[in-house]
Formats: C-alpha cells, structure tokens, sequence
C-alpha cells in the first residue's frame, strides 16, 4: 500500500523539491564564492597595510639612525674645537686665526662625512664661521628659527637632532652640539646639517602604496563584480537548462495528454448535443444540458493552456501598433462583461511609435491580464488601462499598465508568476507564467503590485528597438 501511495505522489511537488534543493545548493556555492572573495580582499588590504606600516617605520628607523649620526659628528667636531683650538681666553669672534683653522677642519669634516653643511652659530643665529663661506660672515640663519628648541637645548649644554625638514621637495636634517671655553662655558653651537633625499624615495614608495591599495581595490571590486556576474549568469543558464529540460518532458507529456483527453471530450460533447436536441425542446432552457459543453469547454481551455505553457512557440515580430492591439482587446473583454458592473477606463500616448513585437503574443498577455482584472472584481469596480512612453538615456519602451479595484492577493503577489498558482477556484494557474514568459521573450519586463481591498496593478515594459 506505501509503495502504490508513493507511486502515485505528485510529481509536481516532486519537482519542487528537487528545484528547491538545487536553488539550496546554487546559494550555498553563492555564499561560499562571497566568502571567498570577501576574505581575499581582506587579505589584500592586510598585505597592503602591512607594506605601508613597514614602510612609515622604516622612515622612523632611518630618521633615528641619521640623527644620531649627524649628532656623533657634531660631538666629534666639538670636542675638537675646543681641545686643539680655544686654548685662550679670547673671544672667538676675534680669534681669526683659530676661526680659520676651524674653517678649514668643517670643510674636510664636511668632504669626509659627506655632509650639506657644518658652520658655527652664536646666540643670535649669526654664522660665526662656515665650511663654504668666509670667516667671520655674521649671517643670519633665519631658517634655524624652526628648529629654536633644540638649538636652546644645545646652549644648555645638550646635544640634540632636528626633526626631518622638507623644504622645496629637498629633505635635510640637522644636529646641535655646543662648544665650551677653557672656563666651560657655551660660546657657540656647532651644526651639522646632512641631505636626506633617501626619505624622498621612501615618500614615493608610501605614496605608491597608497595607489596600489587603491589600485588593488579597484581591480579586486571589478574582478569580484565580474565573478558574481558570471556565477548569477551560470546559475541563470543552469535554470534555464533545467527549465527547458521540463519543459521538453512536459511537451511530449502535453501532447499525448491532450490527443487522449480531446478525442473523448469531443465524443462528450457531441453526445450532450444529440441529447440536448432529442429531448429539449427548442422554446425551452435547461441548464443542465448547458452543464456539460461548459465544462468541456474549460477542460479544452485548460489543455491549450498546457500546451501553450509547454511548447516554446517562435516570435513572429512585425511593426505594429500596441495602442491598437491594447484597443481590440478592450473592445472584447467589455463585450464579453457587458453584464457586470465593471468600468474600464481607456489611455493612450499618442506618441508611443510602432515597433517590432508579435501582435499575437501581446494579445494574448493582455487578454490574460484583463480577464484576471475582471474575475479580481466581485460586484462592481473599475479597470485602468494605460499605455505610455518610456524614453531614457540610451533605450526607450513602451509600457502597459492594467490597474483593477478588486480583491487584491493575498501573500506574495510573485506567486503569480509561478507555474500552476492560482488564487480562483478555476483556472489552469499557467496564464500570467506565460505571460511572463512571451514579455520576457520580446526582451521586456513585467511586474506586480496588490493591495488587499485595494487592488492589483501589473504593468509591463517592451523595449523599442
């Protein structure tokens, strides 16, 4: 008995199922592919921040390093200064002699050390000697004046670097030690000032890494865009796959079903005839005999229904004109709900042009839309049918937009799109599955929005090509 039941299972749900646990499977891999890339450009962006870190300390270690250096020198010099050259008490501003002697040790400290400069100062910042210039120049180094700090920890008797300086592109750094008279006292400070266009180099390499960061980024944004794109792509071709696949199964089993079920249907309806004219009179109405015609006709409705949703139909796409198409169909379903109290209100943009879209397709689409407007209605409403003009950018299309009073849809009003859905108590559920169908196969768009007690509005957009 458990076997016969789960031969006879639907193999609709079946189908569902299986469609469902393939769509869990495609947002797993989804998931894991954002996974991935999210945490590669977390690595990147680490690496690349790591390089920058390297590179900020790097400049810091070589700053240290050089303003030690520059402060050992300026020691050294010092220390020779005043041990080979201030043996006397006189003033060195008036030590000509001791000045020039000096003169000629900073400029073989400055060849032998490669340095920019070395000179004395006094406490005015005037030059007392330097390596380049002559003896006793009393210039003013107004440019020292940032570095006052530390040039009055030199006069305190403390050795001491200045910060990197960049000045015109060019970086310098420069030291400060002072020079004691026989009694001990400050009578100067001697500088030493070295070239530091190595940190212009570092500079570039943390203003490249920047860009590469940014670079990166971007090159990982677009590659990461193009991987998702192609993944939603893989996922669209292997449902469309899938899709045609069923639908190649469900073609043969249409077309089989619909040979053995019309044949008896038709012998049904033939014989509802004979014996509707062998024993009803014709002054008299019966609605039994009507009865079954009726319900062969809606069988027959819901094989062709069938059939159309299973076979892939060729477009036949000519000019023509959507307002004119929109009209005839109007025209019908009013004749066809001529005794029901339902309104339907025409507009038409005149300037929607003609354009190529099979005039039997979209008949078909708007027929189906009306009929669900008018069967959404129970007493009396309205139906709003509206055509427009869409121009944008680089693209223009036409739009219909069908907007009724009735009940509304209850739950999510995209079910409706789906195959087999249905909200009446009649109907195949395949109308507005194949209306999308035949609108996205012209290229286009169509869309849904319900309102409980409000109502529906479905509109769809064709491109005008």
């Amino acid at each position: 008995m458990k076997s016969q039941q789960t031969q006879n299972k639907d193999p609709v749900e079946s189908q569902n199922q299986v469609l469902a646990k393939v769509e869990r499977l495609l947002r797993r891999r989804k998931f894991f592919v954002t996974a991935i890339v999210a945490a590669l450009l977390l690595v990147l962006l680490l690496l690349n921040v790591l390089n920058w870190l390297f590179l900020a300390q790097m400049k810091q270690l070589l700053d240290e390093e050089l303003g030690k250096r520059l402060t050992s020198i300026a020691l050294l010099a010092a220390q020779m200064v005043e041990n080979e050259y201030l043996e006397s008490f006189e003033p060195l501003a008036e030590n000509q002699v001791a000045l020039l002697l000096i003169q000629d040790q900073l400029r073989t400290l400055m060849y032998r050390h490669q340095l920019e400069g070395a000179f004395l100062i006094d406490r005015h910042y005037r030059t007392l000697v330097d390596g380049y210039a002559g003896l006793l120049t009393m210039d003013r180094r107004t440019y020292l004046f940032s570095d006052s700090l530390y040039i009055v920890k030199a006069w305190q008797g403390i050795p001491t670097p200045s910060p990197l300086h960049t000045v015109a592109g060019t970086h310098f750094k420069s030291a400060y030690a002072p020079i004691h008279n026989p009694k001990g006292e400050i009578i100067a400070v001697i500088v030493t000032e070295a070239n530091a266009d190595f940190f212009a180099v570092l500079s570039g390499f943390k203003k490249s890494a920047v860009v590469i960061v940014f670079a990166s980024i971007g090159i990982f944004v677009v590659f990461s865009l193009f991987l998702y794109r192609a993944l939603i792509l893989l996922m669209k071709t292997q449902e469309s796959l899938r899709q045609s696949e069923r639908l190649g199964v469900m073609g043969q089993m249409a077309a089989v079903m619909a040979h053995e079920i019309r044949n008896p249907l038709g012998i049904i309806r033939s014989t509802a005839d004979v014996l509707k004219s062998k024993y009803l009179p014709p002054e008299e109405k019966d609605e039994l005999f009507d009865y079954i015609p009726s319900e062969v006709n809606r069988l027959n409705n819901l094989i062709s229904d069938f059939l159309s949703f299973t076979q892939d139909r060729e477009l036949n796409l000519e000019n023509n004109d959507l307002n004119q198409i929109t009209h005839l169909v109007v025209c019908k379903v009013k004749l066809s709900t001529s005794d029901k109290r339902i309104q339907i209100h025409e507009i038409y943009e005149e300037q929607l042009p003609t354009f190529p879209f099979d005039a039997n397709a979209m008949e078909q689409v708007i027929l189906n839309l009306l009929q669900n407007a008018v069967q959404a209605i129970s007493d009396r409403g309205e139906i709003f049918v509206h055509t427009s003009y869409i121009k944008r950018r680089h693209s223009a299309f036409a739009q219909v937009e069908i907007r009724d009073t009735g009940t509304g849809i209850q739950g999510d009003p995209q079910q409706v799109f789906e195959p087999f859905y249905t909200t009446k108590s009649t109907g195949s559920g395949l109308g507005m599955a194949i209306s999308k169908r035949l609108i996205e196969k012209h290229g286009g768009q169509i869309e849904i929005e319900s309102q409980i007690s409000i109502g529906t509005t479905v509109r769809f957009r064709l491109p005008i090509r």
